[in-house]
């Protein structure tokens, strides 16, 4: 029993003694067990408030980096300062890798990391426009303004993201730390209770637990401090952004000014004080620099200054006329943008200023230019215009709206098919593109309706090219030329009654029977004076017969023969007026209406012009023309029937005086006969002379030469100048002769050779008259133009060429000193009695003939210049005329002085049927 008790007793006491060993160990593993879990979880929240650290670091880095590339950016817009851009390069060129780093911090929160990532989408794009928009600072102001608030908007949004990133990492940083410091307590508390209730037993243990604690909140001190070590950097990183953006606002070329919703002025920068001549001391609040600057306005503009601390975006304010401490106004263009608050909270705005007063006053002067410009072009009578490569009009005058019957307004930004007629349009259209294709200029006239009536304009029209040299349109003026051109068409009429006079006149030199006179004079007036119908009448009284000498009169053609009374009385003709113009047979009563007059009005007829032919008093006939329409005849055209009139009088008559003297015309022409003969046989005479002395001369002139020639080769040196000049004259005048002399035997040559005449090439004779003269074109430089074709005539070859040789040879003579010998060489065919001839021009440069001398020329041993001047021997073109005439040919010229010469040779087109051999005694040339 005793060592049951014992036992029991024993075992109650180890029992105890477990429990009490057991239980405090187990309340000591509780304790520790919770030390150790709240240990760990604040280990954990200390590292999340130092990530949250270098979030919200990496965040304001981020911050700093957008806000350099927006200053540089604006910067260098505003002031073309290529410093600014050096803050946007440095930032560009770090901006994604910290924005990558930014979004791996926060990889374990979606949301930031959409903001992230938003930022980072926008930040891309806005840094892609970068070039476009660097690209405008030269472009004008207004475009500028707006991609500088457009840009701006975009940066605000970019801010707004980062600065709601950085709030919500700051909202985690507070809740963290809270988490930080209530673990804190609970692990010191429960440090201090686990002292308390292990005692001693848990000395050993509770030591190396508070040493493991103290090595792991000296951990967590040292990660805080690195955590604020980090926060001063990037404060200080923040406070360096901040001193270079200080100094850039203080070096800006542009005034700049930051003030705060109380009215402080915090700063104006250099360019400011240097305008305005205020410092900050004399303007340290707004009321202050409304009130020096504004004067009685300061009340409005503080008004419109207030408003701007309410405004989350920049403000584009517009123009005010400031004034300066000398007195001076300047305009000044005022833009302002927020830019946060304060320390204590205030809101904070910086406001830049760009001087326009020189601008202003460019612009005063452009206005009051483009003024005085418009008055003159719708001043002007001319149409002034300027189109698009669209063919838009982007302004007119006055003057083109008139004329297109529209307003000034209503035409802008339209073309001309909405204006003009189709065919016009097409001629317009393709002029305008081929001025802008080109790029030159074109002078053109053409026809424009107006006011139902078309008009005749000479218009110029030019490309319009812009700053970058690219053709932008065209610009135009117009002048109406239309009384111009009437009286240009009045002055050719004016030419063509002119040219019928002459027709009449040459016809009577040419002694012309008088129907062939009347029938030219006719032509040539009914192409001045229009008529249906028109007719020469002569009359003879004595027999009452008239006849139609020219055209035709109620089916009456030329040579009809008819009774005066078909036609009208002989009482009329001769008391009649000399002019009988009636308007309007229509008007006439039935007793005034003669049998001509009745049939032409049944016949719809209505104007009728009678001009008497009168020569020398006596009544010889009518001219007479016809037309449908009433009072189709104007008093010029009287004036110009009338000048007619007269000069057929005069041919008629001296065609009827040339009757009276036909009698004579046989006793005459015995007379010419036989003085033909004795000229004939002199002129034989006269040839075969000059043929012997040409021929006899050529030797002594040959002997002449040489021995000149020898002197000077053999005893050169022995002879002085004035020898050696004395034999040079002698060679060169020996040379003159010897090609005179080669020209007489030439000219005589052409005179008693017989000539056959054969098909040649009038190319190929040119040719080879050409490589005769290829000496003497080359030391001239001469330059010949041919036809790429010719043809062929009848001429004998080698007569035709020695012609168009001494033709070519007498333009490339006969010009200016120092002028290089043009010689353009034409042809056209022309048809005269049966026969097609072939008319060859050679036209030159040269010093021209007067008219006075243009015959002579073709005369032997004629010269109209010196031969020290002109060389040469004076043949040559009578060489021409005799070789053209002995081939039936034709040959003379047109020139003025100082104008060159244009000569022509006529010669019968071949193919000619056989001519056998043209003996030159018996020659059948009548021409």
């Amino acid at each position: 029993m005793n060592h049951t008790r014992q036992h029991f007793a024993q075992t109650q006491l180890q029992q105890r003694l477990t429990k009490a060993f057991v239980l405090p160990i187990v309340l000591l593993l509780l304790v520790s067990g919770i030390f150790i879990g709240q240990t760990l979880h604040l280990m954990t929240a200390l590292q999340w408030v130092d990530h949250t650290d270098r979030v919200i670091s990496h965040a304001n880095r981020v911050q700093k980096l957008l806000l350099d590339m927006e200053t540089g950016n604006r910067g260098y817009l505003l002031t073309r300062e290529p410093i600014f851009l050096e803050p946007y390069e440095q930032a560009r060129s770090q901006i994604g890798t910290a924005t990558n780093q930014l979004k791996r911090l926060v990889s374990d929160n979606p949301r930031q990391v959409q903001q992230a990532e938003d930022l980072q989408q926008q930040q891309i794009q806005w840094t892609r426009g970068v070039p476009q928009v660097l690209a405008l600072v030269d472009s004008d102001r207004v475009t500028l303004r707006a991609t500088l608030l457009r840009r701006k908007g975009e940066m605000d949004r970019m801010r707004s993201l980062i600065t709601n990133f950085i709030a919500i990492e700051e909202q985690l940083r507070a809740k963290r730390v809270q988490t930080v410091s209530q673990r804190t307590g609970f692990v010191i508390t429960s440090s201090i209770g686990l002292a308390i209730a292990s005692g001693a037993i848990l000395a050993y243990l509770s030591g190396q637990q508070l040493r493991k604690v103290a090595r792991t909140y000296t951990q967590l001190v040292n990660s805080l401090q690195q955590s604020l070590d980090d926060r001063d950097l990037a404060e200080e990183a923040l406070r360096d952004s901040e001193e270079r953006f200080r100094r850039a606002i203080l070096e800006a070329p542009l005034p700049i000014m930051l003030h705060s919703e109380t009215g402080e002025v915090l700063q104006i920068n250099h360019q400011w004080e240097q305008i305005t001549g205020y410092q900050l001391s004399d303007i340290p609040t707004i009321a202050d620099w409304t009130e020096r600057a504004y004067g009685d306005r300061r009340q409005t503009v503080q008004a419109e200054i207030d408003r701007l601390y309410d405004f989350q975006k920049s403000l584009a304010e517009g123009e005010f006329v400031v004034m300066t401490r000398a007195g001076e106004e300047r305009i000044w263009e005022f833009f302002s943008s927020p830019v946060g608050r304060l320390a204590d909270g205030r809101r904070l705005v910086i406001s830049t200023a760009i001087d326009v007063t020189e601008r202003k006053r460019i612009e005063r002067q452009v206005q009051e230019n483009y003024i005085l410009l418009q008055s003159v072009i719708n001043g002007t009578t001319d149409a002034i215009f300027m189109k698009d490569c669209q063919g838009r009009y982007q302004l007119v005058n006055q003057r083109v709206a008139q004329i297109m019957g529209q307003s000034v307004e209503g035409m802008l930004g339209k073309d001309d098919a909405e204006f003009l007629p189709p065919d016009l349009l097409s001629q317009i259209q393709a002029i305008d593109r081929t001025v802008m294709t080109t790029g030159r200029s074109q002078i053109f006239e053409e026809q424009i309706p107006e006011n139902g009536e078309i008009r005749t304009y000479l218009s110029t029209k030019d490309p319009y090219i812009d700053a970058q040299g690219n053709i932008t349109g065209i610009i135009g003026i117009s002048r109406d030329i239309t009384d111009r051109k009437l009286a240009e068409a009045q002055q050719q009429k004016s030419a063509q009654r002119l040219a019928a006079l002459q027709a009449i006149d040459r016809a009577i030199l040419r002694l012309d029977a008088p129907a062939r006179i009347a029938e030219a004079a006719l032509s040539r007036l009914v192409q001045v004076v229009p008529a249906d119908q028109a007719a020469v009448l002569v009359f003879d009284l004595a027999q009452s017969q008239l006849q139609v000498l020219a055209g035709e009169i109620d089916t009456n053609p030329a040579g009809t023969v008819r009774p005066i009374l078909d036609f009208t009385t002989p009482e009329v003709l001769v008391n009649r007026e000399a002019i009988g113009y009636i308007k309007n047979l229509a008007t006439l009563i039935q007793t005034q209406q003669s049998p001509l007059l009745q049939r032409l009005l049944i016949k719809g007829y209505h104007s009728f012009l009678a001009v008497a032919l009168r020569a020398d008093g006596h009544f010889l006939g009518d001219v007479v023309l016809i037309h449908r329409e009433v009072d189709a005849f104007s008093a010029g055209d009287l004036e110009i029937v009338g000048e007619v009139a007269n000069q057929l009088a005069i041919a008629i008559q001296q065609s009827q005086l040339r009757d009276q003297l036909q009698h004579y015309a046989a006793d005459l022409e015995q007379r010419v006969a036989e003085r033909t003969a004795k000229l004939k046989a002199t002129n034989q005479e006269l040839e075969a002379f000059t043929y012997s002395v040409s021929h006899d001369l050529r030797a002594p002139l040959r002997t002449m030469q040489g021995f000149a020639q020898a002197l000077i080769e053999d005893y050169g040196d022995l002879l002085d100048d004035t020898a050696k000049s004395y034999i040079e004259s002698i060679v060169e005048d020996a040379v003159q002769m010897s090609g005179l002399i080669a020209d007489l035997l030439a000219y005589s040559r052409l005179s008693r050779s017989q000539i056959n005449l054969q098909e040649v090439n009038l190319k190929e004779a040119i040719n080879d008259a050409i490589k005769q003269l290829a000496v003497e074109i080359q030391e001239k430089q001469a330059e010949i133009i041919l036809p790429e074709e010719l043809p062929s005539v009848a001429a004998h070859r080698s007569t035709l060429v020695q012609v168009m040789a001494n033709l070519f040879s007498n333009a490339m003579k006969f010009v200016e000193p120092g002028t290089v010998p043009q010689i353009h060489t034409y042809f056209r065919e022309e048809q005269h009695e049966h026969q097609r001839w072939v008319k060859l021009f050679i036209e030159d440069n040269g010093i021209g003939i007067a008219p006075e001398h243009q015959e002579r020329i073709f005369h032997v041993f004629e010269r109209l210049h010196g031969a020290e001047s002109y060389p040469g021997t004076g043949i040559g073109l009578a060489i021409v005329r005799k070789g053209l005439e002995r081939m039936d040919g034709k040959v003379g010229v047109e020139s003025a002085l100082g104008q060159g010469s244009r000569f022509w040779i006529a010669l019968p087109k071949a193919v000619l049927p056989d001519r056998g051999t043209h003996d030159p005694t018996h020659s059948t040339a009548t021409h």
